[in-house]
């Protein structure tokens, strides 16, 4: 398969990909219980999040190759998360801010100081406490990183050799962040940076051929990697990235399995809405990510979560788990349209 067939197909299912990630992502967050390993391993794959930095990737080399102007670029990825995360992140911190008040005067001040981290997406990186979310942080320093590294990619004009070296430098230097809560960040710019030649090298040699067997065949191994692998304790797989490494060889193979299988969905109309139900979740996955992890920290805060985990039948708790998923996913989705209409009715006025 030519690279550019790959990317053409990569391109017109990306938001129904991104919509199988964050399905997972959803299911995954919960604290539902899969006592069947292959279950457990299919609802908790932590390496979509590697394809969504592909994406980001993706994304970033055409956005850039359209408008090089650095001020439009940021902007434009500066509008497409504040709008729906600041909302969001007041929500998530005013109550910190209340019990500051209430119980502890003297937190007050670091309370400013997550708040002010969460605000400009700096608090993780920071090592502050409270922080809504590592990858909201680490996204945006990905967009913020985006132009030097897409000029760098373009300046090696496709040199095979260039590019393998830009990527061993990421693996390598993987092994200076192990044991750090931040490798979880890092460990992605390979995906990321894969992302960024892949559409390089499919604007520039579009003649570059695939191996497809070769990339299926990487695919099973690495999730049969994957698989074994994530029955390891989560603290060690986490240090390392044993958890989500596998990841960087599935991920070529599975967005074209994924391509193929909501083609073949969008062809028969019994099975189209299953590739509407995908593309919406990807249009909004971003929300979804937002809303998904508030809606669990405030469960868990209410003491929601423990009052459901102690439920003594884990069928009736997976049943309540799976609810709260689904009712999540729809409030983001609302919540997204609402977003979506402002900015919209902003560009209008």
């Amino acid at each position: 398969m030519l690279i550019k067939d790959y990317m053409a197909k990569i391109g017109k299912y990306r938001a129904h990909i991104m919509g199988f990630c964050i399905l997972d992502v959803l299911i995954g967050h919960s604290d539902m219980i899969f006592r069947l390993g292959p279950l457990s391993y299919l609802t908790k794959l932590l390496w979509v999040i590697d394809i969504f930095f592909f994406m980001t990737g993706l994304g970033a080399y055409h956005s850039l190759s359209k408008n090089p102007s650095l001020l439009p670029f940021y902007k434009r990825r500066f509008m497409r998360v504040y709008p729906c995360y600041l909302p969001v992140i007041l929500i998530y911190v005013i109550p910190i801010f209340v019990y500051a008040i209430r119980f502890s005067p003297e937190l007050l001040l670091r309370n400013i100081q997550e708040f002010l981290g969460n605000l400009f997406l700096m608090g993780w990186f920071a090592g502050l406490d409270n922080q809504f979310n590592w990858y909201i942080q680490a996204l945006m320093v990905f967009y913020l990183v985006a132009p030097p590294m897409v000029l760098l990619v373009k300046h090696f004009e496709g040199s095979s050799k260039k590019l393998a070296g830009l990527l061993l430098f990421f693996c390598v230097t993987q092994v200076c962040f192990f044991g750090s809560g931040f490798l979880v960040a890092y460990a992605r710019t390979i995906a990321f940076v894969m992302g960024i030649i892949a559409a390089d090298l499919a604007v520039r040699n579009k003649n570059f051929k695939l191996n497809v067997p070769l990339m299926l065949i990487l695919w099973v191994i690495g999730n049969g990697l994957a698989y074994y692998l994530h029955s390891m304790p989560t603290e060690l797989g986490m240090k390392y990235g044993f958890s989500w490494y596998p990841g960087l060889i599935i991920i070529p193979g599975m967005m074209l399995i994924l391509s193929w299988v909501f083609e073949f969905c969008s062809k028969h109309k019994a099975l189209a809405w299953v590739s509407s139900a995908f593309s919406v979740l990807g249009q909004y996955s971003l929300e979804i990510y937002i809303v998904n992890v508030l809606g669990y920290d405030l469960l868990a805060r209410c003491e929601i979560s423990s009052m459901i985990n102690s439920l003594p039948n884990y069928l009736i708790r997976n049943a309540v788990w799976f609810v709260i998923a689904i009712a999540l996913g729809i409030i983001s989705i609302i919540y997204g349209k609402f977003i979506h209409k402002l900015l919209a009715r902003k560009k209008t006025a």
